[in-house]
């Protein structure tokens, strides 16, 4: 069987996305928005009960809702993201199951450093009575840059 995919689910033309592409390039942009909006609680909607997060490079494995929302509490309680984009929307969907990959560039403020990172998430979907749910996640990092340290600011 043949995936319906999609390399831009927003493009219009004869190659069109897939009905169901659109809904998971919807259900990315929903999860996205919450964890961004602090609205992590929520996350639940959007999540397999038994959902696994795999931290980049496979440093660990979270499994279930309640370990991955904890993960982005924990996040957006310690950090202070100043601007965050996804591009390179790719979705191939089969079925009741999707696989969607795309680039993310995040500009964030941890413990008083402000980052930038671009990577790559992997994000596997199942539908669930005809909703998308966000069933494995993999955040695969591409750089990371230092643009201001508080050790940077210390005058000598």
């Amino acid at each position: 069987m043949a995936p319906r995919n999609s390399r831009d689910p927003k493009r219009s033309s004869r190659d069109a996305p897939s009905r169901e592409a659109l809904e998971v390039h919807e259900t990315i942009r929903q999860i996205n928005s919450l964890w961004l909006g602090g609205r992590v609680s929520r996350l639940n909607e959007y999540l397999l009960s038994d959902v696994v997060m795999i931290a980049p490079a496979f440093q660990e494995r979270l499994e279930g809702i309640r370990a991955a929302i904890e993960s982005f509490q924990a996040f957006v309680r310690n950090a202070r993201v100043h601007a965050f984009h996804e591009t390179d929307m790719q979705i191939d969907v089969w079925e009741n199951a999707a696989m969607a990959t795309f680039r993310f560039d995040m500009t964030y403020e941890f413990d008083g450093t402000v980052y930038d990172d671009a990577g790559r998430e992997l994000w596997l979907f199942a539908r669930v009575d005809r909703r998308w749910r966000l069933a494995w996640r993999h955040q695969i990092p591409l750089s990371r840059t230092v643009v201001a340290s508080p050790a940077a600011n210390r005058p000598r």
